[in-house]
């Protein structure tokens, strides 16, 4: 279902019915008696309909015969649900009760004599995608264990729902991609990518390559979608409700692709790790600039160190790139400018193991390490904010801190962190989140077996 913060519904019992058929609707006017006031209500227009939780504007106006324009002390707003709402006009109500209300604003003169009128008013449920009435973000959590996506409100985060990708164990969630209300999910040795409608919690189909791994993927417009495959080194190309099910519009990359970044409808980023047949580095890794429009390579840039998974745009616009490296040494960051196309800089002290990127609207650069938690570097100062030795993390009971597979920041700058969890240690996956201002833990939610990754998003 389409949703904007307020439409018009046209139900028979919610309409205000017009003399002539080409004459424009009048404003809902009560019944005028000798001596009473008549009572004009302007807003909101009968008929309207809103979410939960929408503040709706009243206004209106009486006029009396012996009183003239009657103030607002005079004007009384009720509710056929809420009861009474206030007086005057206008009168915001901030969240009317969910159902079909009538409308009613009473204006009474000098004299104590009454006239009203009334309107509709259709205020709807939200549905699990729209969030809570206070926050409408959603949680969006990759369980490549689980073989699912695990969807959960911010404002409740006990309210959850799953959506299965298939019992073969072939298939392994490698990530999401997110365009509107629909996700984009590689299936990792599945070799497809499956196509979800997020508000139904529905697989609109699925899109294959002939064989392979499907890992990265990224939207180009609403319908057409890249994916990378880390066995055969290419990227290939679908769009949604095309005839048949390929990957076609294949481009050779450098080989262990790992991840797409989106930049505009004419560019995009592969990041390739580089590594051989025993995945080990066989140079830098090197991230692919792709016009999606025509499938064509426009550069090749090496990222300065080698392993490169991750990738995102900042607010800046510069594209950041992971090098993950050997998991013992420190990880580096590379700067690639996505004007000129060109390498700018590599920044060194990042935790090893560090592999999933996050930039916050901010300009907060969240690198997240397999075993040292995530740690927080301002893109604009060029400067961390909390370093390895004082990551963002869960601690373990005997000291150190649990690992983070990524982050995401929500609207009021709370981090949501993704521990995969660990049978060796007896330790369960978790969403931890930390506070926006401290970055303390403050909760930790259930997310299902396996997350490798999370997005949050609002969809109303």
């Amino acid at each position: 279902m389409t949703r904007t913060a307020l439409r018009f519904i046209a139900p028979l019992a919610l309409v205000i019915l017009t003399a002539c058929g080409d004459d424009p609707p009048v404003e809902p006017v009560g019944p005028v008696g000798p001596g009473t006031p008549s009572v004009t209500i302007t807003s909101p227009a009968s008929g309207l309909m809103v979410s939960e939780g929408t503040p709706v504007q009243l206004a209106g106006s009486a006029t009396d015969p012996q009183d003239g324009t009657l103030g607002n002390a005079a004007l009384a707003w009720t509710s056929s649900i809420d009861g009474a709402l206030g007086t005057g006009s206008p009168l915001e109500v901030a969240s009317p009760s969910v159902g079909v209300h009538s409308i009613t604003l009473t204006a009474t003169d000098s004299d104590g004599n009454t006239g009203n009128a009334s309107v509709s008013l259709l205020v709807e449920r939200l549905e699990f995608l729209d969030g809570t009435v206070a926050d409408a973000q959603i949680g969006i959590v990759v369980n490549s264990s689980a073989n699912a996506l695990r969807l959960f409100q911010l404002g409740d985060p006990g309210e959850n729902r799953d959506i299965a990708l298939g019992a073969s164990s072939a298939v392994t969630p490698t990530g999401i991609s997110i365009r509107g209300q629909t996700g984009v999910v590689p299936l990792g040795n599945a070799a497809s990518v499956a196509v979800i409608d997020l508000r139904t919690r529905q697989i609109g189909g699925f899109f294959l390559f002939e064989s392979g791994n499907a890992t990265g993927s990224a939207f180009v417009d609403d319908r057409t979608v890249l994916a990378a495959n880390q066995q055969t080194d290419e990227v290939g190309r679908f769009t949604i409700g095309q005839a048949g099910g390929a990957i076609g519009d294949l481009v050779p990359v450098t080989q262990f692709p790992t991840g797409i970044v989106p930049f505009s409808n004419s560019l995009a980023f592969v990041i390739s790790a580089n590594l051989d047949e025993n995945f080990a580095p066989a140079g830098d890794g090197v991230v692919t600039a792709l016009d999606p429009l025509t499938m064509t390579v426009v550069a090749t840039i090496e990222t300065g160190g080698t392993n490169a998974q991750f990738g995102a745009i900042g607010p800046d616009g510069m594209l950041y790139v992971m090098n993950t490296g050997n998991y013992v040494a420190p990880s580096t960051l590379a700067i690639i400018d996505p004007g000129s196309l060109e390498l700018v800089e590599v920044v060194e002290g990042f935790p090893a193991g560090s592999g999933h990127v996050h930039v916050s609207e901010d300009g907060t650069l969240f690198a997240s390490a397999f075993f040292t938690g995530t740690v927080a570097w301002n893109t604009a100062t060029k400067a961390f904010v909390r370093d390895a030795s004082n990551p963002i993390c869960a601690p373990l009971a005997g000291g150190g801190c649990r690992g983070a597979f990524g982050a995401h920041t929500a609207a009021d700058g709370s981090l949501y962190q993704t521990f995969f969890g660990s049978t060796r240690q007896n330790l369960s996956p978790w969403i931890f989140r930390y506070d926006p201002e401290t970055w303390a833990l403050t909760d930790s939610i259930p997310p299902g077996q396996g997350p490798v990754g999370l997005e949050i998003r609002s969809f109303r």
